[in-house]
């Protein structure tokens, strides 16, 4: 991916630099692009780098990591390998909630960073930090493993969210023409489906005319049903990018016949950005080796590969708020070998985490996991744990830890949330329990729907 002609050059960083949080985005690219035809062995020496430098900064400038590493003896000056990582305990996201300030670097102003929250689906919602700096290479890897599909830049997208805060309805003049012109992305609201709603995405599909579709695999997967039963041409789309949940075989599948494209699928976090992604090989997932250091560990110890085990990332970009060794809560797979396809990036295959199903209404509207998550979770007070049981249309059961104790004013936002996003829901129920356990796979499963007709996510 090269940054092309006037537009890509000037209009568009102008853009990003002024309006996206994501200045010297060129040379960014030039930067990173070209490390797509680095041997292994030049990725490998640059992660190296890059990771002493964070572990030298964590060191210096954060209280956390000051302490945590004279505790342990941990040296970042005399590592002599990635591996020397492994005599550090792993960070959870109970740690980030309990040391969040200690763990902010002392030598970034507060106007330098942003504040984010993790997507939810591990029913914990996690406020994190972010230096505005690292916006920019965000960006670039984001582009990188899109133009694997055969995406170019300007090209058109078409976003298939369930989170309606991102579709903000009131966008200026300005907002609407860069939209438009510039990013050429188009939104489209997928937290509640039904026949209308479908209806009016598959009709402005087909206006928009999108080169890339980008989107959750439960509401894409309904959409592309929706295509399929209709006959509905979509010819013209290069491909078909699933983040945010697990990617299912026969969702996959469904995306492919009802898109008519080839399915990508790309494992990101709101904590560290694009972590991994396919490439037109559609085999393994290249782990954006320059962005993050990943381990595959159990009880905290690296596995080989070939082993599934916790995946466990070292953010190598943001310096705001340096994260070391988080466990992210999901698993995979380091496979040790090189993909067919050229490039050097490590692969990594198997990655599951959280099962979410979908739910479903009174009047028989799908209400997808990840609006779940986004609606309740995400824009909630902080819980311990949350875990959503419909046992039919009309009752749910909320089952919350006790680590916070919640109080009344956390069940009541949950019992008027459900009420307004499931139409016709009569009893929602609650239940306090010490924790939420995984499945014996390991996963956890943050919504489950025993009502007939509602899960499409397993």
């Amino acid at each position: 991916m090269r940054c092309h002609g006037v537009f890509n050059q000037l209009v568009m960083p102008w853009y990003y630099s002024r309006y996206g949080g994501a200045p010297n985005l060129c040379r960014a690219c030039r930067d990173l692009i070209n490390h797509n035809e680095w041997s292994r062995e030049q990725l490998e020496e640059y992660q190296f780098h890059q990771l002493k430098k964070m572990l030298n900064h964590a060191g210096q400038h954060t209280a956390y990591y000051k302490r945590l590493f004279q505790a342990h003896g941990f040296g970042p000056e005399k590592i002599s390998s990635p591996g020397d990582l492994a005599r550090l305990p792993l960070l959870t996201k109970d740690i980030i909630r309990a040391h969040y300030h200690e763990l902010l670097s002392d030598n970034i102003a507060d106007k330098m960073r942003h504040e984010s929250f993790t997507g939810g689906t591990t029913g914990v919602k996690v406020r994190f930090c972010r230096d505005n700096e690292c916006r920019t290479k965000r960006t670039v890897f984001q582009w990188r493993s899109d133009n694997w599909t055969g995406w170019k830049l300007h090209s058109r997208v078409a976003v298939i969210w369930p989170a309606a805060q991102d579709l903000m309805p009131n966008r200026s003049i300005k907002q609407k023409i860069a939209d438009k012109f510039i990013t050429r992305d188009r939104v489209y609201y997928a937290g509640i489906l039904n026949e209308k709603s479908l209806a009016d995405i598959a009709a402005d599909l087909k206006k928009f005319k999108p080169k890339l579709v980008r989107c959750f695999p439960s509401p894409g997967t309904e959409v592309a049903r929706y295509l399929i039963d209709r006959n509905i041409n979509m010819d013209g789309i290069e491909g078909v990018i699933c983040t945010g949940e697990p990617l299912y075989p026969h969702q996959r599948r469904l995306l492919e016949q009802g898109f008519m494209a080839p399915v990508y699928d790309l494992y990101a976090s709101r904590e560290t950005g694009t972590i991994a992604a396919e490439c037109r090989n559609h085999h393994d997932l290249h782990i954006a080796a320059d962005s993050v250091y990943l381990e595959v560990v159990k009880g905290g110890c690296p596995l080989p590969p070939g082993k599934e085990g916790e995946i466990v990332l070292t953010d190598l970009c943001n310096f705001g708020m340096p994260l070391i060794r988080y466990a992210i809560n999901d698993y995979g797979t380091l496979t040790g070998n090189n993909c067919g396809c050229g490039l050097s990036y490590p692969t990594l295959r198997n990655v599951v985490g959280r099962i979410c199903d979908n739910f479903i209404d009174s009047e028989g509207n799908v209400i997808t996991s990840s609006s779940l998550v986004l609606h309740l979770i995400d824009d909630g007070p902080p819980v311990g744990q949350v875990q959503l049981i419909q046992e039919s249309p009309t009752e749910i059961l909320v089952r919350l830890s006790n680590n916070p104790h919640p109080d009344e004013s956390v069940m009541q936002y949950y019992e008027q949330s459900l009420r307004r996003i499931i139409k016709g829901l009569k009893t929602v129920k609650f239940s306090m329990v010490d924790k939420i356990e995984t499945e014996k796979s390991g996963k956890y499963r943050f919504a489950i729907c025993k009502a007939p007709h509602g899960k499409t996510g397993n």
